[in-house]
């Protein structure tokens, strides 16, 4: 059965892309990518920006996966304030205009509970 089969995907990589090898006596390295990752769409769909992380190998032949995981944060862009804009000769006045109008916001009770 492969992967696509069964509705799983390997996220994206973000370290070694082997994740074995092997010395064994006076051989040369030999490495594969034989250890694998896989997620399904409901954790892709909950987390757009997970992605696996392959560690250094340590004491195993076999190199470490780690999966991060991150919601997405959206948040809205700080205001930016450019000195520039005080070199203008209406600026003032556009300030003092703007600060003088009556904003009211209604309280929204909807999400209180009685």
């Amino acid at each position: 059965m492969t992967a696509s089969k069964i509705w799983v995907v390997e996220p994206t990589n973000s370290g070694n892309f082997f994740t074995w090898s092997s010395t064994r006596g006076y051989e040369r390295i030999r490495k594969s990518r034989i250890d694998r990752c896989l997620v399904n769409e409901n954790l892709i769909n909950q987390f757009p920006r997970s992605q696996l992380h392959v560690l250094n190998p340590g004491i195993s032949d076999h190199y470490p996966i780690k999966l991060f995981w991150e919601k997405e944060e959206r948040f809205k862009k700080p205001f930016k304030f450019f000195n520039f804009w005080m070199e203008n000769n209406k600026f003032k006045d556009i300030l003092q205009s703007v600060w003088s109008i009556d904003v009211r916001v209604p309280i929204c009770t909807g999400f209180l509970k009685s």
